[in-house]
This record gives structure tokens, sequence and C-alpha cells, in this order.
């Protein structure tokens, strides 16, 4: 920013960004490295260093002397990188400053927490009806931790931590409901058996990683600042929860009288895996914006109450 300001208070001065300086250092064999990173790294360009300032290359020379594994770049790089608080900002959409800008970035902030909150809070309480009937809740806490597996192996591998965490929850919701079916522990006890492996298998998977790993964000989640493609996915989910509308009548049927559902020819144990991987869906997308510990609370409390204030 003050290399283009200086020149307005009459200052002529050579400013060079630490970037530019060791990239030079390092071309000119002054600066040595010992020994390079061992993992790949994603580069996102800032908004003055790169928009305003056009200095592209030297941070990227910079990090090809350091990482020796892929040196990854964003769909949206250079000129055309998203602004760093924000990246929903389009970089050819002039930036407002002072008070507008902080003005525009808290709206967003806003926006996408109520849109996000609200779209959680509907799939949770969809899912929510059943999980209190059926007398689940220790089920969904159970997901969530378990997913915290997956995503500490997206994390491990480099990947989305999110993509890894949806087939890795699904696969244990899956496993709960034929583990309770094929054999005589009760549901608790399979719950109890998966939370202890998953939750080790992410605790191993955080500890492998040979950087430092930040998993606060899935732990407690984050809802004043989650992205506009948490909230596209969370739209995503709330719109497949409407396709299962369908299926209500049927899940409601074996949550009431599952006995009298099965003698009626109704496929229970099918609705059961369906309404297990609809729930471990629903809980994955929802994590980064409320937490592994608080997304069981959104399954329960809107239920329950319903339950203390309905008359049926």
């Amino acid at each position: 920013t003050l290399k283009n300001e200086y020149a307005a208070f009459g200052a002529e001065l050579e400013v060079v960004h630490l970037a530019e300086l060791s990239a030079q250092m390092i071309r000119e064999g002054r600066l040595p490295l010992k020994s390079k990173l061992d993992d790949s790294v994603t580069y996102h360009d800032p908004c003055y260093l790169g928009r305003h300032n056009a200095v592209y290359e030297e941070p990227r020379a910079v990090l090809a002397q350091t990482v020796a594994a892929e040196l990854r770049e964003m769909p949206r790089s250079r000129a055309k990188s998203a602004c760093c608080k924000s990246s929903v900002t389009p970089a050819t959409k002039p930036q407002a400053t002072g008070p507008r800008a902080m003005s525009n970035t808290l709206s967003e902030l806003v926006r996408n927490a109520l849109i996000g909150g609200m779209l959680v809070g509907f799939v949770a309480s969809y899912f929510g009806v059943f999980v209190v009937q059926r007398r689940m809740a220790f089920l969904g806490s159970g997901l969530a931790h378990a997913a915290f597996g997956g995503i500490a192996l997206g994390l491990f591998a480099n990947i989305e931590p999110v993509y890894i965490a949806i087939p890795f929850t699904i696969v244990f919701a899956v496993a709960i409901v034929w583990v309770r079916e094929h054999s005589v522990l009760v549901e608790d006890t399979v719950i109890g058996v998966v939370v202890a492996v998953a939750m080790a298998l992410g605790i191993v998977f955080i500890q492998l990683k040979s950087n430092y790993v930040d998993a606060q964000t899935y732990l407690f989640g984050s809802v004043t600042f989650i992205e506009e493609s948490d909230v596209r996915m969370a739209f995503a989910m709330g719109c497949a929860t409407l396709v299962t509308l369908p299926l209500w009548g049927s899940w409601a049927y074996a949550t009431f009288d599952r006995n009298l559902a099965q003698t009626d020819r109704l496929k229970v144990r099918f609705h059961d895996y369906a309404l297990a991987v609809a729930m471990a869906l629903a809980i994955v997308v929802s994590i980064k914006l409320v937490g592994i510990l608080l997304i069981s609370t959104f399954l329960v409390l809107p239920a329950a109450t319903a339950r203390l204030l309905s008359r049926s």
C-alpha cells in the first residue's frame, strides 16, 4: 500500500516487499535453505501485494524453493484472486475502503451466518424428530464424533475435509445399523465403540500430520466466519432433505410402531439405513457451521421442545 502512496507525499522511495527480498537473496545464494517442507502448499495472492502491486512471481519463487511437494494454485489466482478477508468478493469488482468496506464485510458475515444457521436449523430439526422419537440422541452425537475421524483424514491427506468426512461418516452410520441388526449388542454400546474408534483414528491422523493443524473450527464451529461455499453446501443439503419427504410417512410408521410396520411388509431395515445415511450427510454438512460438539444439540433440542409442547 505504501509503495503506491509515498509518491502522493512527494517522497521517492524504493519499497521492496519481504517476498521480493527473499526471492532475490535466494537467487543470489545469500539465503541458503537447509531443508524443504515435505508437504503440498496452496498459495493465495494477497489483495495489495497481488492485484494492487502486481507482485505475483516472487512469492511463488520463494515457495518453490521451500516446498518439496506440490505447489497448488487456487481456482482464482493472480489478478483474479479473491479478497483476503472474503473469498466471495469478486476481484474485478471495485473494492470499497474505510467504513464502507467494514460495513460490506459485516453484512456478508451476517448474511452468511443467518442463512447458514437457518438451513442447519431446518435440516437438524427435520431429522431431530426421528432422533427423539426413536431415542437415538446418542446416535447424532456418535456420528458427529465419527465425522471427526474423516475430517482428520482429509486434513492429513491435504484434501477438503468435508469431502472425506461424508463417505467416512456414512460408512460408520451403516456399520452402526448393521451391527445393531446382526448382533446382540444394544445400539448405545455399538455407538460407544464406533465413537472410540473414529476419535482414535482422528487423533492418529492429526498427530501424523507433519505440520500444525488447527481442528478447532470443526470442533466448535464458526458460524460467523462461514464462506459462501459453506452456505451453498448447506442449501444443497436442505434441498436433499426436501427430497426425502416421500419417505416421511414410512419413517414415521416405523418410528411409532416398528412391529406393525414389519407386519405390514414395510421395508423397515431399508428405511433404517436410509435414515442413518441422511443423518450422516446432514451432520457432516453442519459441522463446520456449528461444530462437532454442538450438532447433537441442534438435533435434539427442537424436537424435544416440540414433543413437550405437542398434545399428540
